[in-house]
């Protein structure tokens, strides 16, 4: 997918081995820069989500760092020939191998549930526990086999050491000697031809009788082996010997240990360079700030703040601290980039010097990035398709290498991408035209656009023929583009216009450069219409879209404060729904226990005048029955005194009756009546307003704190009467100028006494005109309610009947609806 012309402009192979730099190992960075580019989504996705969690253990915080493991492929392969030695160095070094292995394996494996996928890569590893620990008991930090790695070895090291020891005992004699005799040289001991000899004057070699074993650069010292020594120095040979073939042996047999092991070996050293990889890859990600990107098949291309990785590196380079290094990452302009499905052709158009090129080899590079299972250098949000095949023809420094003309050799990259191109593949072109007759120059790259594009290519190309910018409105699917050119500094932004051609600004630049006036002036006269034209509708656009810009930049302020205001406006309404839920908990609670305290009083009173009634039966047995009527009567009266101021107490006097009401807020002060609004409840304020504008109210016998908008104030009204029979008992009964015409109170009563009392009541609201009523009368055992509901369903003016809402009694009311008449 991938030919060595474009890998060599999009410099693929130097961004790989940028990469390959983080590797702690010869082996993970080889792997690094073995990398390809991928065409199977899947597999790409693989490499992601193992490189996403080898950046989960390598960021800040946690310590993850692959073992620098040696390189082994010389003797692995040397290990596939039969009785092959390996030496020490050599063993040892598998025996690091395995130990980063061990080391690898166990620090991922215990991550296991968060590292799924480096665990089953972790999980191939294989210590080799056994051999490992025999190889640290066989060899010292030299690569050395030591004494103690067989007895035999010992003994035979153990003997050469005495040996020598004799030898040198005896040669320092021969030397006092010497010395003794008049000799005018050193006479030291020295080693020759692996011989322990004696460094003598060559005129005074006939004082020591021996074999000459060399001479020194001079000629004028002998190297003597005394006759004294010379059996001693062969039986040193022949133990040195003997130690050689024992250690060989040893070699040998940890050398077939290793060869039965070999392929796990192979394995080991795989996964260890993979797990290397992406290491560096994870390494590189941080540092460059890349990001992983969505793969689609035949998708949109989006490039989100993409840079080119090669130009980051060469700022990063330059700096000396991480914040000299954001900084050097900023100077890079990022390129974003979106192409819709159906958009397969981007025709960039400006000046020179303006980053168009920039612009083709940062597309392409991502995509190589991206492909070959590293994250590049992207922004959040990015998406790339999986591209079967990509060319680029950029440049055409190329063409001398082919001995071929500028124009020759860029046809001949048009006829490649003609005839390679698909809907997988991406086409990089730049200048696409150049290097014949403009006409005709032109002409050939709207004949090859249009077929590129027909054929689904996903195609960028550079331009700067003028015709070329209007091919837009002939081929579906080409797409006009251009890089941000300042004309007040003449400097480019390098920030990337899509929908919108740019100028070349040929003209302007050369006059920035001091191109003489005159001569400007002339070749805008050989302008032809077409140019200047064109030229003034890109002027149009550009100003219009500043214009855009501009308003853009408004909306998403004004955008923004409306998204503030809302949050706002949210989190009031919020609280307003808290504080009703709040209120209607509190008015559920206060009704529960209006009617608790209310079937108290009434039971209290029903057991009062049972008590009357005791009394009178007993003194009217006794022929009292006068007094005892007038001291049951004044007792009753009394007691239902009592009992009345009692209840207005604790429910508050003229709950049920309100006044007229003022609209909420207002000013109030202590002792004001006041309604609180959305909870039907009626209270006093007792004090207030406090700091924060809110006041205390008692209602009932429970207290509030309100602000002034949540409450109505209200005037005081007589409170209902109602009348019952027996024993001269009196209770409230309702009027007909009641507060609430709509409202019925049975609570109290016993079922035998509703009857008439309901009958009355519907035939007072019914006279009244009221659509709907409300029967009181409590949850209590249910038999109230039950009498009410049987009374309903016979009376012919009521057309349908159901329990009370929350805010109108709940199960402890019934709501009657008349019918229409």
């Amino acid at each position: 997918m991938l030919s060595q012309q474009t890998r060599d402009i999009l410099e693929y192979d130097r961004l790989l081995a940028l990469v390959a730099g983080y590797a702690v190992s010869q082996d993970g960075a080889a792997h690094v820069r073995a990398l390809a580019p991928l065409d199977d989504p899947e597999a790409i996705g693989r490499h992601y989500d193992c490189l996403d969690e080898m950046r989960s253990i390598t960021g800040e915080g946690h310590n993850f760092r692959p073992s620098a493991a040696p390189v082994l492929a010389g003797p692995l392969a040397r290990l596939t020939k039969a009785g092959v030695i390996l030496e020490g160095a050599e063993i040892v070094a598998v025996g690091r191998m395995l130990e980063a292995a061990g080391d690898e394996r166990g620090y991922i494996l215990r991550r296991e549930d968060s590292l799924p996928r480096l665990s089953a890569l972790a999980g191939a590893l294989d210590s080799q526990e056994e051999i490992r620990r025999e190889i640290e008991r066989t060899f010292d930090e030299n690569a050395e086999v030591v004494s103690n790695a067989s007895p035999l070895l010992s003994k035979l090291r153990q003997d050469a050491r005495h040996v020598r020891e004799r030898i040198e005992k005896q040669l320092e004699q021969i030397s006092g000697r010497l010395t003794e005799a008049g000799s005018t040289g050193d006479n030291f001991v020295t080693l020759r031809q692996e011989r322990y000899v004696l460094a003598v004057r060559r005129d005074e070699m006939h004082s020591c009788p021996g074999i000459i074993q060399g001479e020194s650069g001079s000629g004028a010292t002998l190297f003597i082996e005394p006759e004294q020594v010379v059996y001693s120095n062969n039986r040193l040979r022949e133990i040195e010997l003997d130690i050689q073939r024992e250690k060989l042996r040893i070699l040998a047999a940890l050398s077939a240990r290793l060869c039965t092991c070999r392929p796990q070996l192979a394995d080991n050293v795989r996964v260890l360079a993979e797990l290397d990889s992406l290491y560096a890859r994870a390494v590189f990600a941080r540092e460059y700030g890349c990001t992983r990107p969505g793969l689609t098949r035949g998708g949109a291309f989006v490039l989100r703040r993409a840079r080119h990785p090669l130009l980051l590196e060469r700022h990063l380079k330059e700096a000396d601290s991480p914040a000299a290094a954001a900084a050097a990452a900023e100077a890079v302009v990022p390129l974003d980039i979106e192409l819709a499905a159906g958009e397969r052709t981007l025709l960039v158009s400006g000046p020179n010097a303006g980053g168009k090129t920039v612009l083709l080899k940062t597309a392409g590079i991502v995509v190589l990035t991206a492909q070959s299972g590293i994250f590049p250098p992207l922004g959040e949000g990015s998406s790339l398709p999986v591209f079967a095949g990509v060319f680029a023809a950029i440049g055409d420094e190329q063409s001398l290498d082919r001995d071929l003309s500028t124009f020759s050799s860029h046809v001949l990259d048009l006829v490649t991408a003609i005839d390679s191109g698909n809907p997988d593949s991406l086409i990089l072109l730049d200048e696409i035209g150049v290097g014949t007759d403009p006409a005709e120059g032109a002409a050939l790259a709207a004949s090859v656009l249009e077929h590129l594009t027909r054929r689904g290519c996903l195609t960028l190309s550079t331009t700067h023929f003028g015709e070329l910018k209007l091919l837009y409105e002939r081929i579906p699917g080409l797409v006009n583009g251009s890089l941000e050119f300042d004309p007040e500094r003449m400097q480019p932004t390098f920030h990337f216009r899509k929908g919108l051609p740019g100028q070349s600004y040929g003209l302007a630049i050369a006059r920035n450069m001091g191109m003489s006036p005159l001569v400007l002036e002339r070749a805008a006269t050989y302008l032809t219409g077409g140019a200047i034209n064109i030229n003034e509708y890109l002027a149009r656009l550009e100003a219009q879209q500043k214009k855009l810009e501009a308003a853009t930049v408004e909306a998403e302020s004004l955008q923004a404060r409306l998204q503030i205001e809302s949050e706002a406006l949210r989190r009031e309404r919020q609280e307003s729904r808290e504080r009703l839920v709040e209120l209607a908990r509190r008015e559920r609670d206060f009704q529960k226990e209006m009617a608790r305290r209310e079937r108290e009083h009434m039971l209290q009173a029903r057991r009062s005048v049972e008590e009357v009634i005791a009394r009178l039966e007993s003194q009217w047995r006794e022929g009292q029955a006068e007094q005892a009527a007038r001291v049951a009567r004044r007792s009753m009266e009394e007691r239902i005194a009592e009992l009345r101021a009692a209840a207005e107490a604790d429910t508050g006097a003229g709950q049920s009756g309100l006044g007229e009401e003022g609209e909420p807020g207002g000013a109030f002060e202590a002792g004001d009546r006041v309604r609180v609004v959305g909870l039907g409840l009626e209270g006093e304020i007792a004090e207030g307003p406090d700091n924060t504008g809110r006041y205390t109210v008692i209602a009932g016998r429970a207290k509030m704190s309100l602000r002034a908008d949540e409450m109505l104030r209200s005037s005081n009204r007589a409170a209902r009467k109602r009348h019952t029979a027996g024993a001269g008992f009196s209770a409230p009964e309702p009027e007909a100028d009641s507060a609430e015409p709509g409202r019925l109170d049975l609570r109290g009563l016993r079922v035998d006494e509703i009857d008439q009392e309901l009958d009355r009541f519907l035939a007072r609201a019914r006279g009244a005109g009221l659509g709907s009523v409300v029967i009181v009368h409590g949850k209590g055992t249910g038999a109230l309610r039950s009498r009410v509901n049987e009374l309903l369903s016979r009376d012919r003016r009521v057309a349908a009947f159901r329990l009370g809402a929350w805010n109108e009694g709940g199960s402890g009311a019934t709501v009657a609806t008349f019918v229409a008449e």
